[in-house]
């Protein structure tokens, strides 16, 4: 692995190990972007934007969207936008969590998105989020973000000799097989659970929590596991939440080196995106053409320029596509599959469930070969039904040349994806040219 793709690799497998929730991906990412010199902006306050002024803004916890101005940007000056989400497939902690059965001390939890669940199974889980708690004035809470950065729970399966059938293939009911175990208890507490949080929220602020004072929480089980390289040629990367971290990062790092003279450079950071997108952190939601706008009327430009601007824009949506896998090769398209390690994919459909047409597919391809990254046009077989992206709900909104990329990807919404190493350095590449070049 090259000296450029070991870089690009190592700020993945950071993110991946900081990011262990929606909540702490933004805060992650917000964390890059203040090393980077942008400045953070209120959503209830005015904005004073500059040319060649950088700025982010965070108004829902686990939604971030970041934007440079450059120095010639007015009317006529081409808008370019990624979005990528911060949300993965998983376990979900749910209210009164305690659910005990004997001696063993369980949490009920639900599953978050379109998750492989037999991959969640045997496997320390840690857990990650945020918990809120009774404030000082009227009805507002205050928020702890926590991360226990240990392992706390394993979902265990049945035994072969209880299910003889088990490797024929077992459905499993998620409100029976996927229930948490999180140790043993000679007495079991009425609130153990809530409990063990206010002691973790001790350790984390240094200040002690009433059980009573804990109103809810938004906790996400995660695979302690993180990152790591591996293969007899160090070329794959292992790791959870691949999907869409892969982008993320790759997105951020675009915008913090992008290099265009004129224009107005956007990412969008959305959560919810593994459950449809509907909700006021989501794609589907109305706050990027409300914060578009906003920056356009801040910039002293009117909603026409705003509207024009739009028309004329470009969106990429970045998430991850499926490679081909070696021991299925009959689930993937015979003619236009990508295996790992050949680029950037460029996903195509003309249902478009991934958004674009024959003319953006055809830009994107010119862009890459015009800067030697590696990338291909891929379809899914047309017998299998393929998942809408961020790309299909935004073009919709924002109508502009829309398309949808990533990096290949095996095991997509396992606990544990893999990927070729050098294919997030191409992705890297690709935003970066995308938002630092000409007029597209």
């Amino acid at each position: 692995m090259n000296s450029n793709i070991n870089k690009s690799v190592k700020k993945l497998i950071e993110i991946i190990k900081e990011g262990t929730s929606p909540y702490h991906v933004v805060q992650a990412s917000v964390k890059q972007l203040k090393e980077a010199g942008f400045q953070e902006l209120c959503w209830d306050e005015e904005w004073k934007l500059e040319s060649g002024g950088a700025y982010y803004l965070s108004p829902f916890q686990t939604t971030l969207l970041a934007f440079r101005v450059h120095e010639e940007c007015g009317p006529g000056h081409q808008l370019r936008l990624i979005a990528s989400h911060v949300d993965a497939p998983g376990l979900r902690i749910k209210a009164k969590a305690e659910y005990p059965y004997k001696n063993y001390q369980r949490v009920n939890a639900e599953v978050y998105g379109g998750a492989i669940n037999h991959t969640w199974m045997d496997r320390p889980l840690g857990m990650a989020g945020m918990v809120a708690l009774k404030g000082t004035e009227g009805i507002q809470p205050r928020i702890c973000y926590l991360d226990c950065k240990r392992p706390l729970f394993i979902v265990p399966n049945l035994s072969i000799h209880m299910n003889r059938e088990m490797n024929k293939g077992s459905e499993l009911n998620p409100q029976v097989d996927l229930i948490p175990i999180a140790g043993m208890a000679k007495e079991m507490k009425e609130a153990f659970f809530v409990e063990f949080l206010a002691e973790e929220i001790l350790k984390a602020e240094g200040r002690a929590v009433k059980k009573e004072d804990i109103l809810s929480y938004d906790l996400s089980l995660y695979n302690i596991q993180e990152g790591c390289v591996c293969g007899m040629q160090n070329d794959l990367l292992t790791a959870p939440r691949l999907d869409n971290l892969t982008s993320v990062q790759a997105s951020l790092t675009a915008l913090m080196e992008s290099s265009r003279i004129s224009g107005l450079d956007v990412i969008a950071l959305f959560d919810h995106e593994e459950i449809g997108s509907r909700s006021k952190n989501g794609g589907a939601g109305n706050l990027l053409p409300f914060v578009l706008e906003r920056i356009y009327e801040a910039l002293g430009m009117s909603r026409s320029d705003y509207l024009r601007s739009v028309g004329n824009g470009f969106l990429i949506s970045a998430d991850t596509a499926h490679a081909l896998n070696p021991n299925h090769p009959e689930k993937y398209d015979p003619t236009s599959y990508m295996q790992l390690g050949e680029g950037v994919a460029i996903k195509c459909a003309s249902k478009q469930n991934y958004a674009g047409d024959g003319e953006v597919w055809a830009m994107l391809k010119a862009l890459g070969e015009a800067h030697s990254i590696p990338c291909e046009l891929t379809y899914i077989r047309s017998d299998i039904p393929g998942g809408s992206t961020l790309g299909s709900i935004l073009s919709a909104a924002l109508p502009m040349r829309s398309a949808d990329i990533g990096v290949p990807l095996l095991a997509m919404h396992s606990a544990m994806e893999t990927m070729s190493g050098a294919d997030q350095y191409y992705l890297e590449q690709y935003l970066k040219v995308f938002l630092s070049g000409g007029e597209c």
